[in-house]
């Protein structure tokens, strides 16, 4: 069961990247990652538009943190989401 919800976080993780580019793959600063680690988080540095914030992949669920506006950040419980 371990190794589905890491594929399911890979594949949700895969979504949301192309939905917010992360900087640098899209021309702009360099990503900040945390190593890949069991139990640990990652976070992207990411733009849509002109928004910025940081995309983070944590155990149990999906976040954005908006450093642009405060009202765009947004939490996804892996439990919630539906494929």
């Amino acid at each position: 069961m371990l190794f589905a919800k890491g594929a399911f976080a890979l594949l949700v993780s895969a979504a949301l990247i192309a939905l917010f580019p992360v900087a640098g793959f899209a021309g702009g600063q360099s990503a900040q990652t945390v190593p890949s680690l069991p139990g640990s988080d990652m976070i992207f540095d990411v733009r849509n538009g002109d928004q910025q914030g940081k995309l983070m992949i944590k155990d149990t669920e999906l976040a954005f943190e908006s450093l642009t506006d405060a009202r765009h950040a947004r939490n996804w419980k892996y439990a919630d989401i539906r494929g």
